[in-house]
């Protein structure tokens, strides 16, 4: 008998958002990967009825779980609730544990535990304590939301250089529940991604990418937000590309972010895979910007075109995926709780 391995995903609404949308993709391209590896599969969307998702799992008893849950109810907020559940039942599931996931996902708490750890991030402030007399991140600086991982509130304006954008951005962010921004400085520089990949305990560093701007016109912010990533009638989304090679000269910093991205695994506690985001200044000192703990899986996302780079196939990809869930189940828990 085949084994079966159920692939969660948050419930879509009516009017899913390009974003919520890619949520398909990733099924799909999981799901016929998994066939072709021989298991059985099902499909489940998850919402904030969590009752409901343990009673399916223990009907269904999966040998495992693939865990594609990127937000509940149009929110990141809600992200670890799921594997919290997965952890206490003791079913294997893919990725990273409920603390990470917990950590990654708020932005705060994030820069916060990496500066505890030594790891440079550019110098933010909490939204909710800017004003006109307490301002303590110098211009420019860039306005981001705490927990919303797909930069959809990160418009061109967001960056603010001068003291009018910056009367101009209170007054647009006037009444908002503030608590849901904060401030970062912006790094003006290279953007680069580190991915990282592990099977039974052992970590994988697949190569570094760049995002490059191609020929966005002089004074465009070159950075990755909503258009960049997901609005195809954009300028932005097609004057955009990633590329895997470097100069001989980049490799001092290429190993420097490695390094960090490695500390960064570790400080956060993550497992399967991740991907760590980085900004170059002008000194050529890297800034990790983001630690995403549950990147894209689609065929076209970053994350597996980065292990495609290095040799992976689709399946091949899958299978460590997967080899990484059962290690650190039969860890922690034994292979299924149910």
């Amino acid at each position: 008998m085949k084994k079966k391995v159920v692939i969660i995903h948050e419930e879509l609404p009516a009017d899913a958002t390009v974003y919520e949308q890619d949520t398909i993709a990733q099924v799909h391209f999981i799901e016929i990967t998994l066939q072709k590896l021989g298991y059985a599969t099902a499909v489940l969307p998850v919402s904030l009825n969590l009752s409901r998702l343990r009673k399916t799992l223990k009907n269904r008893k999966p040998f495992l779980v693939f865990n594609l849950v990127e937000s509940i109810d149009g929110t990141t907020r809600y992200l670890h609730f799921v594997p919290a559940l997965l952890e206490e039942s003791g079913v294997a599931f893919t990725g990273s544990r409920e603390s990470a996931l917990f950590l990654t996902t708020n932005k705060l708490l994030s820069k916060k535990n990496m500066l505890h750890s030594g790891i440079s991030t550019p110098d933010w402030q909490e939204f909710s304590t800017v004003s006109i007399d307490n301002l303590t991140v110098p211009m420019p600086f860039i306005v981001k939301p705490s927990g919303d991982v797909t930069s959809r509130n990160i418009p061109e304006t967001s960056v603010v250089r001068n003291d009018e954008q910056f009367f101009d951005m209170l007054n647009r962010f006037d009444g908002i529940q503030k608590n849901d921004f904060f401030i970062e400085s912006f790094i003006a520089g290279r953007e680069l991604n580190i991915s990282l990949l592990s099977d039974s305990g052992r970590i994988e560093v697949l190569p570094p990418s760049e995002i490059v701007f191609g020929t966005f016109p002089e004074g465009k912010r070159r950075n990755v937000n909503y258009d960049v990533k997901w609005t195809p009638d954009s300028r932005e989304y097609h004057h955009r590309s990633r590329t895997f090679e470097f100069l001989p000269e980049d490799q001092p910093l290429l190993n420097k972010c490695k390094k960090i991205a490695c500390r960064c695994w570790e400080c956060f506690g993550l497992h399967g895979y991740g991907r760590i985001d980085f900004r170059i200044d002008a000194q050529n000192n890297p800034w990790v910007i983001d630690v995403n703990a549950n990147p894209c899986l689609a065929p076209d996302s970053g994350f597996i075109a980065t292990a495609r780079s290095a040799g992976y196939t689709y399946e091949g990809i899958i299978t460590r995926i997967l080899d990484g869930a059962c290690f650190h189940s039969s860890r922690f828990r034994g292979n299924n709780g149910f």
